[in-house]
């Protein structure tokens, strides 16, 4: 299945249930059609060797890609 990649930057402050959020990072976003978002991956831009998070489709039901 084909997907569009988009690239989002962030710059925020604080924290997060404690933890400290990164002040500047970038969020790689796939997206599918017929299924929307399919991977997800945050990355602090002062250590952009480990992502923050990441989100993986795992199975769907009721659509069609496209």
């Amino acid at each position: 299945v084909q997907a569009y990649k988009l690239i989002n930057q962030f710059t925020t402050s604080g924290d997060l249930f404690g933890a400290p959020i990164p002040t500047e990072g970038y969020i790689e976003s796939w997206y599918a059609p017929g299924l929307g978002l399919v991977r997800e991956i945050t990355y602090d831009n002062g250590d952009t060797s480990t992502p923050l998070f990441e989100k993986d489709l795992v199975s769907y039901s009721g659509l069609t890609p496209e």
